[in-house]
């Protein structure tokens, strides 16, 4: 079999494996649509949690959900800005808003929420000057872990590298997974 290739990957599918994988696949699409009414109904119930009666003028309305982002309560805060970053459009308005929530809201919750929205916001821009504000949050070692881990994620969000070599993304559990010499990189631009 001198030159010959023996690789399955390049011999096409019979028609049997072909309804073996097809199978498979629709098996995983309802797998996918079961997580995704779960999640679904997870969101509903957290953002009733936090919104209560006020969450349909939210649901329903873009400009009450944007004046609540400067709600007293931080519960109330937090929804009105996840629906604000997720179901309704988005500007450099809410990014500005964002930006300020994230660095200077008393709720730790209501700056996680706005955290995920720069790395949202600022998706593959490489924006050097947010970039850098993430990247001291990620340096931060007084911050809680998991808060680290939020900006650490938004930031490789932000640089458009989780396929790239240098960054281990959304597979960073914990602070020690997390690439510091990529944060540093962004720390001092």
């Amino acid at each position: 079999m001198s030159g010959a290739k023996n690789n399955d990957r390049e011999r096409p599918f019979s028609q049997e494996e072909a309804a073996v994988f097809l199978a498979r696949l629709e098996e995983l699409a309802r797998d996918f649509s079961a997580l995704r009414s779960e999640c679904t109904a997870q969101l509903d119930d957290w953002l009733k949690g936090l919104a209560g009666p006020l969450l349909p003028s939210l649901l329903h309305d873009a400009a009450q959900a944007r004046a609540h982002c400067s709600h007293p309560d931080d519960r109330i805060r937090r929804a009105a800005l996840h629906l604000c970053l997720h179901r309704w459009p988005t500007d450099s308005e809410l990014a500005e808003m964002c930006e300020e929530m994230a660095f200077s809201d008393p709720d730790e919750g209501v700056r996680e929420t706005a955290i995920v929205g720069l790395g949202k916001l600022y998706a593959a821009t490489r924006h050097a000057r947010v970039g850098k504000l993430l990247a001291q949050v990620v340096a931060n070692e007084v911050l809680d872990d998991r808060f680290r881990l939020t900006a650490y994620r938004a930031l490789v969000r932000l640089d458009a590298c989780r396929e790239k070599a240098g960054w281990i993304a959304f597979s960073a559990l914990k602070v020690s997974d997390m690439n510091l010499e990529r944060v540093r990189e962004y720390a001092e631009s």
